[in-house]
């Protein structure tokens, strides 16, 4: 769980320091096609947030599914998983994404962490904001994250999508690996 309080506080002081930086700068972090020449933008890309309610959502989701995540397995695995995972959602968005798009944030890592967790807790319920009612976790990935980055303008599905991926095949390593170990939530 300190693994996740960790990199918490690494994108919540990134997104301070980033507020005092040129754009062109932080331009120059973020994935696109070029990242497959400066491979770094792959791993900076995730530490990068445009606003508060950005951040706010991606940082709240993250220590819900990581906390979980490192309960499950452990804080190595879950690392690994966030950032194969966030490495994923970017290469899958420089190689889907509009010839001149740019992308940043969390949130390709983020799917990776829950596909994992859904994956390894097919039976987990959350409730999702604003909806009152308890669902299963992977509803809620498909249809409040995956959809809605379909729906919405300047979302990065292809990012979502990759980390997705990624996040269930760690998922479906890990279940088969461990499965006689779960405790399984209803």
């Amino acid at each position: 769980m300190t693994s996740v309080i960790v990199i918490i506080a690494i994108n919540l002081f990134i997104f301070i320091c980033a507020q005092f930086v040129p754009d062109n700068i932080i331009y120059d972090l973020c994935v696109s096609r070029a990242s497959f020449t400066h491979p770094w933008q792959f791993i900076t890309s995730m530490f990068l947030h445009t606003e508060f309610f950005h951040i706010l959502g991606n940082m709240y989701t993250l220590y819900f599914f990581g906390t979980a995540i490192c309960r499950l397995l452990d804080e190595k695995k879950f690392l690994l998983i966030y950032f194969i995972g966030g490495i994923a959602g970017g290469i899958f968005f420089a190689l889907l994404a509009p010839h001149y798009s740019i992308a940043l944030g969390a949130s390709g890592a983020i799917f990776a962490v829950g596909a994992a967790l859904a994956v390894l807790q097919p039976k987990m319920k959350v409730m999702v904001f604003p909806i009152p009612v308890q669902m299963p976790l992977w509803v809620a990935l498909l249809g409040g994250g995956i959809l809605i980055s379909f729906l919405m303008s300047n979302i990065a599905w292809q990012a979502h999508l990759g980390g997705a991926v990624a996040g269930a095949l760690f998922g479906l390593y890990y279940r088969k690996k461990y499965l006689k170990s779960f405790r399984y939530y209803n």
